[in-house]
């Protein structure tokens, strides 16, 4: 591996590169930071091109999504073992896609007072059930905190993790819950 100028997006250590996807139509490179071994992708800045609807498990770029359905009754499984949601009064779903998680929860526990987060437009048919943010979180102004937070299959998302994780923090109660 060999050092590059491209910085970590959380600790700003020196990158190492690891390889480059093929086929990536966004020139795409993967780096490993060699300090706190966070694994990154960066893309070319020059190729910020239209992108079109399509499912894609290479190295392209797909916006139909599926993990966070795929993952849910597992996700749900381990929360509810731990979590007492009768105790829960908040709950914020960063990234909340087409809010089967939101959903299913508020069927169980219709006193929560829920805000979704989503930036896709796309995706929101439950707008009408919940507090529905449409933007990226890294750049929404929050002025509640929250008793549990469930951020699933959005990090990849995310611009830089550090500036995400304060975010989460900072609306995080003091004794709340996050479950990424």
């Amino acid at each position: 591996m060999k050092s590059t100028t491209e910085k970590c997006d959380f600790c700003f250590s020196s990158l190492e590169y690891l390889y480059s996807p093929v086929n990536s139509k966004r020139e795409a490179r993967v780096f490993v930071c060699p300090e706190c071994l966070l694994v990154q992708t960066k893309y070319s800045k020059k190729l910020r091109k239209k992108r079109r609807a399509s499912i894609s498990c290479d190295a392209d770029w797909g916006n139909i999504r599926i993990g966070k359905r795929n993952r849910l009754f597992s996700n749900l499984s381990f929360i509810l073992k731990y979590c007492d949601f009768t105790k829960i009064k908040t709950l914020l779903d960063v990234g909340s896609n087409r809010g089967d998680f939101i959903k299913y929860i508020f069927q169980r526990f219709s006193h929560l007072k829920i805000t979704a987060i989503e930036p896709d437009s796309n995706l929101i048919d439950y707008k009408n059930e919940f507090e529905v943010i449409k933007r990226k979180f890294e750049k929404v102004e929050l002025s509640e905190k929250y008793d549990f937070i469930y951020c699933s299959h959005t990090l990849e998302h995310v611009d830089s993790l550090k500036v995400f994780i304060n975010k989460l923090k900072e609306v995080l109660k003091k004794d709340g819950i996050l479950f990424i």
